[in-house]
């Protein structure tokens, strides 16, 4: 598989649809350094529990829904919860995970993917494995790294300022297993460059004029039932 093929993957999301074995994979906090692993720890908060004075209206079907994420915390079950309308549609799987992790809010992990999507991305194209390894499941990981080696080993860089803005992400999928091991898809759609430069700093592929409208889906995995709190990316998939 060649690295043109790679960026298409993960930059076009224009290719087949790449499945990787979901692996369980630890990370490790290393002090000082807030930013990378705290994107990506649990992305949850348990909160204080509070009433919510703003009530949601009639129609919200999840306004019955005890435990409901409100606000980013986690509220009384006699409070009437607003639901992020991220989750709009899977208020079950919401139940479901809430009965595991009552530390789980949608408004935090839609935060916390969607600083996943940008960290992951940004580490690929200037080749920082180590990002990789702790937050992308073992098979994916290695299937980035093998790539980022090629594109070194070929004298190839790519544009590095290739994000220009992530203008909306949406949660298209929730499954959740009996062991606690839980899937959620989460869609992203942003503005991205795509360049890639040879030794000689001539671009020889892609445009680093050219804005272009992306949609990539991705897949974050964490089994509830386990202390590990971090949710890791385990797939990528075109839109």
């Amino acid at each position: 598989m060649g690295q043109n093929y790679l960026d298409i993957i993960v930059f076009a999301g224009i290719a087949a649809v790449i499945i990787f074995k979901i692996v369980r994979v630890l990370g490790t906090r290393v002090d000082g350094e807030p930013t990378a692993e705290d994107f990506m720890r649990g992305f949850t908060k348990q909160g204080d529990a509070k009433d919510n004075d703003n009530a949601v209206n009639e129609n919200n079907p999840n306004a019955d829904m005890p435990n409901a994420p409100q606000n980013g915390q986690m509220v009384d079950v006699e409070a009437k919860p607003v639901l992020s309308q991220k989750f709009v549609g899977f208020v079950e799987q919401l139940q479901q995970i809430q009965a595991i992790d009552q530390g789980f809010t949608p408004d935090k992990f839609i935060f916390g993917a969607e600083k996943a999507f940008e960290m992951i991305l940004e580490s690929y194209v200037k080749g920082e494995k180590e990002t990789i390894n702790r937050f992308v499941v073992k098979d994916l990981a290695q299937f980035l790294n093998g790539m980022i080696d090629k594109r070194i080993q070929d004298g190839l860089t790519q544009e590095k300022k290739f994000l220009i803005g992530l203008n909306n992400s949406a949660v298209k999928n929730i499954i959740v297993q009996e062991n606690g091991t839980t899937f959620i898809e989460v869609e992203f759609e942003s503005e991205q460059i795509f360049a890639m430069y040879n030794a000689k700093g001539e671009c020889i592929q892609g445009n680093p004029n050219n804005i272009l409208q992306k949609t990539d889906i991705w897949v974050f995995t964490r089994n509830l039932r386990e202390a590990n709190p971090i949710w890791f990316l385990s797939e990528i998939k075109n839109s």
